[in-house]
């Protein structure tokens, strides 16, 4: 039985570990991303609001992806 914890314990701590190097990545990869976007498609304007969202929803994909 206590092999099944183990195992279990070791799962738990490797999704932990993948869900935070994927919001890490796409955290930093997201922000270029959008800037470059945006100044491409001419009809929108920049703002920060906008920015930081995509900070949040590409750190909320990384960790989706990665799990």
């Amino acid at each position: 039985m206590d092999r099944y914890a183990s195992h279990d314990a070791d799962t738990k701590f490797l999704v932990h570990q993948s869900m935070k190097t994927g919001y890490q990545a796409f955290s930093i990869l997201t922000p270029p991303v959008y800037t470059a976007f945006v100044l491409l498609r001419r009809g929108r304007t920049w703002s920060l609001n906008r920015f930081l969202r995509a900070t949040w929803i590409g750190g909320l994909t990384g960790t989706l992806l990665s799990s």
